[in-house]
């Protein structure tokens, strides 16, 4: 387990380990996040504009085409309200 010190300005330095592992370099931004459950913050990098798109998604429902054509679309599915 590393230890980091906080400085008088609020400021901390990252183990080189973690830089690497993570891929940063100086001014690369990391996500932070306050987990209350544990008190421990969470250092992330922000998700590409891609890799947000990929993870969003998988939440948007497929919508049906607009029906264009009704008498064709009537055709079609007359049988289905019988």
């Amino acid at each position: 387990m590393n230890t980091i010190t906080l400085t008088s300005k609020g400021q901390i330095t990252l183990p080189i380990e973690f830089r690497r592992a993570l891929n940063i370099a100086d001014g690369d931004q990391l996500a932070v996040t306050y987990v209350a459950t544990s008190q421990s913050l969470i250092l992330r990098k922000p998700l590409t504009v891609d890799q947000l798109s990929q993870k969003v998604a998988g939440f948007i429902k497929k919508t049906t085409p607009p029906v264009t054509d009704v008498d064709q679309y009537y055709q079609q599915h007359r049988d289905d309200n019988d």
